[in-house]
């Protein structure tokens, strides 16, 4: 089987599915999520091979993949981003990609191909993080010393969304987004790029939830962890991490956005981790999958498979929202995915 894989034309076969998920999908004016994935078991175990990527493109609201490039060993996710968004269609869409995609470059291709973009800003743009930073934090201070005068002020160029405190079996997450498109207050962004809207500050607290030997919640509240920390994190860490407990996160955008907005585009963002990357992983095992010379072929037919599933969602099988019970249907009747790849289609978005 991994032979014949192997003999596979990677490209034609990339482009046949690109086209083939097109006769069902417009990706103009979409809010379109790109992010790259590795496979870790094709790593080929030759001196220097690092893990080879591939990056992808999905719908958030389907979960559907609309196009995907493998990343060559030469080169890296930043490196091949502009030639992948140009093959696909994103006039009017709004685009979201990890801060690896927030350079000027990306912005510039998206803006001429009439394409928006919501990108997030890290600490691997150093500069212009601490410039977002410094003037979302001002304008909080600014809030804080005299909220009645600074909504004088700022009422139409401003927003603030902290929504309620989520929790899990592990931690406590506190939220809280700012939002400011004055354009005077903007104005050095805009002098690089005019095109440049807004810009926003994501700020996310995790602490980890502690019980005392009766199994009673004692959990630091917000106010007291920001002062003292807490018995499992005695010096909360800030930074852009994942694993930091205080995470900030710029964010600069050309549409202007209400703070909710922002930070549900944020969010929804990270929908291509739990729709795409958790079910190639866990429901087809993509992590685990050992063929190293047919491995791009092999990842593009899982995304056939993956994608027959989604579409069935949002038809014959509304109701089911696993992938995996979608296949469980498609094995006991091999016609409906055989039908989606060989039958004349209507577009579904």
């Amino acid at each position: 089987m991994s032979r014949m894989i192997a003999s596979i034309d990677i490209d034609m076969l990339n482009y046949t599915f690109m086209a083939w998920v097109g006769s069902y999908a417009d990706t103009r004016g979409r809010d379109i999520a790109v992010d790259g994935k590795g496979l870790k078991a094709g790593t080929r175990k030759i001196m220097d091979e690092k893990t080879p990527y591939i990056l992808n493109a999905i719908d958030k609201q389907t979960g559907l993949v609309v196009g995907q490039m493998p990343i060559d060993g030469k080169t890296n996710e930043a490196g091949i981003l502009p030639e992948f968004l140009r093959i696909l269609q994103l006039e009017g869409s709004i685009v979201t990609i990890d801060a690896i995609g927030t350079t000027e470059r990306i912005m510039d291709t998206l803006h001429e191909m009439k394409a928006h973009f919501v990108l997030q800003v890290k600490m691997n743009c150093p500069v212009l993080y601490e410039e977002i930073k410094n003037l979302i934090e001002d304008l909080n201070r600014e809030k804080e010393q005299d909220a009645e005068e600074f909504h004088k002020k700022y009422e139409d160029v401003y927003s603030d969304y902290a929504p309620f405190v989520e929790q899990n079996r592990e931690r406590y997450e506190y939220r809280r987004m700012t939002e400011y498109h004055d354009p005077e207050g903007i104005k050095a962004f805009k002098e690089e790029r005019p095109y440049i809207e807004c810009v926003g500050l994501s700020r996310q607290i995790r602490i980890k939830k502690i019980k005392d030997t009766d199994g009673n919640d004692i959990t630091p509240g917000l106010k007291e962890f920001l002062e003292k920390g807490s018995s499992k994190q005695p010096l909360p860490k800030e930074g852009d991490g994942m694993s930091d407990s205080i995470q900030s996160v710029g964010i600069i955008s050309d549409v202007i956005l209400t703070a909710e907005e922002m930070a549900k585009i944020k969010r929804g963002h990270w929908s291509i981790e739990n729709s795409l990357h958790h079910v190639l992983d866990v429901t087809m095992g993509e992590d685990g999958c050992t063929i190293k010379k047919g491995r791009v072929a092999a990842a593009t037919l899982r995304k056939c498979a993956y994608n027959i599933a989604r579409i069935l969602q949002q038809g014959k099988y509304k109701a089911l929202t696993l992938v995996v019970d979608v296949f469980d249907k498609i094995m006991n009747d091999l016609s409906l995915g055989l039908d989606l790849i060989f039958k004349p289609v209507a577009k579904i978005i």
